[in-house]
């Protein structure tokens, strides 16, 4: 009972030429707009892309799903009154509301720091032989989005030939892993507000700390002697944090990590995850300890 059957979409110009040229009785062309991403690969897990979802084409992923209301706009409708022969009635009854177009949406993205960043980060996985890779570039004043990548990436004009739809992901907001030693100055911006240390307390390390039966270590296994606060970080001494973390204590710890803003979400405006902080609902000491220098906590880019 259909008036015809769609056997294919998003033909090339090449394609319909060669149907056109074999003359076959009984296949027509219909037109539709289409989204075209004209810088093919760039930003393609911030941006997500136009799909389908159903028979409906919406944004899927990224900024696209993410503003599919505000971007989409709204079709037009047209009620008129007919008769009983499916005439419309002159002079009926005619409701009309016009199509909208939808709104653009301008980023806070820097072009020229994208392009940088994209490449340097393509090259640096492949030369490491990574599994992949994120990068993000914020304004610290205001928090501006400057640029966002990961890789592998993906041709936005050709999504569908991807095979892993993890690729679409956007690892910046939804990547977790152990964050390592750049946890370190938290911690110890903790000790400095509460007043327990300053840049030239010091402490003995003796290379590893003994805590519930399991024995921390500096990253090198070595012993540095007496050593101020300051070098704790130029040298990222493990036995340096849990100093500070102990002085802290476990709750008032907790409560730092939890004001900067680990284990909840930003407000990203696309999909995100939130880190994990699960290691600390309990009191366990070695778990507080090992925080300190960001392992057993999970973060996000």
């Amino acid at each position: 009972e259909k008036h015809y059957i769609v056997l294919k979409k998003d033909l090339s110009e090449q394609e319909e030429q060669q149907i056109k040229d074999a003359k076959l009785a009984g296949i027509n062309f219909d037109k539709e707009t289409s989204r075209l991403y004209p810088e093919s690969t760039m930003l393609a897990q911030l941006l997500g892309f136009v799909g389908y979802k159903g028979d409906q084409k919406q944004g899927v992923y990224g900024l696209e799903s993410a503003y599919e209301k505000e971007l989409a706009g709204t079709s037009g409708t047209l009620l008129q009154e007919k008769d009983n022969s499916g005439s419309w009635i002159f002079g009926g009854k005619r409701d009309r509301i016009p199509a909208k177009n939808g709104d653009s949406l301008l980023l806070t993205i820097d072009k020229t720091i994208q392009l940088k960043v994209e490449a340097v980060l393509k090259d640096t996985v492949e030369k490491h032989g990574a599994d992949s890779g994120s990068v993000v570039v914020m304004d610290p004043k205001t928090g501006a989005i400057l640029g966002m990548a990961t890789y592998p990436s993906f041709d936005l004009n050709n999504f569908s030939k991807v095979s892993d739809p993890e690729i679409y992901n956007n690892q910046v907001a939804l990547g977790a892993y152990e964050p390592g030693s750049i946890f370190k100055p938290l911690t110890m911006a903790a000790g400095v507000n509460e007043g327990l240390v300053s840049a030239s307390t010091t402490f003995v390390d003796t290379g590893e700390v003994k805590v519930d039966g399991y024995t921390i270590k500096n990253s090198d296994e070595k012993a540095h002697g007496t050593q101020t606060m300051s070098q704790v970080l130029e040298e990222s001494l493990n036995t340096g944090t849990v100093f500070v973390q102990d002085k802290v204590g476990n709750k008032k710890f907790l409560e730092y990590v939890n004001n900067f803003g680990f284990g909840k979400k930003t407000g990203f405006e696309t999909q995100e995850s939130s880190g994990d902080l699960g290691n600390l609902k309990g009191n366990i000491q070695v778990n507080y300890d090992t925080a300190s220098f960001g392992q057993g906590i999970s973060v996000t880019p």
